[in-house]
């Protein structure tokens, strides 16, 4: 399987591994009845991300760069997260994140390919 598509149904795994735990991430409390909108998007920027540090990895072979990275979006999103957001805006905010991320997945895709690594010059 390629590094691409393995990383997807890992993102898809990992966003599963944060559900008992979503609402306590910085995110707002509680998200009730906006849970099914706020944990698609939450899944989305997951999964994203871990394509992205998937592409990072296979193109440095560095854990320490791939745990810094993860751990670099985990406190951007702490930090510079709107603040004072009811759940329904919490839940488009990390709507057009998700989009955002995938469409720098998308742009890595065309250019790296499945293998998400340098191609070599022909």
């Amino acid at each position: 399987m390629s590094p691409l598509v393995a990383s997807i149904p890992l993102g898809l795994l990992w966003g599963l591994w944060h559900l008992p735990v979503i609402d306590f991430l910085e995110t707002a409390t509680p998200h009730g009845r906006y849970l099914p909108n706020y944990f698609p998007a939450f899944v989305g920027v997951v999964t994203a991300m871990r394509v992205l540090i998937g592409w990072l990895y296979t193109n440095t072979q560095s854990v320490p760069l791939a745990q810094l990275m993860h751990t670099s979006s985990t406190g951007t999103l702490v930090v510079l997260s709107p603040a004072h957001l009811n759940a329904a805006q919490e839940a488009w905010w990390y709507a057009i994140y998700a989009a955002t991320l995938w469409v720098v997945v998308a742009v890595i895709s065309l250019i790296f390919g499945k293998q998400l690594r340098k191609r070599e010059a022909a």
